[in-house]
């Protein structure tokens, strides 16, 4: 989700981006990103667990 969503999304109502952990700012969103691309980051793993 951090990869696609940031804290800013969370502007209205939507149940579906309530997660735990919380979602992160576009500048979290943007190092993970560039983690990826530099292939500093080896994994990428998820326990976001939604909450209706």
């Amino acid at each position: 989700m951090n990869l696609l969503f940031t804290d800013e999304d969370m502007g209205g109502f939507d149940t579906n981006l309530k997660v735990s952990p919380v979602l992160r700012s576009k500048t979290d969103k943007e190092a993970l990103i560039a983690g990826l691309s530099d292939g500093s980051l080896d994994a990428i793993v998820s326990n976001h667990a939604p909450f209706g």
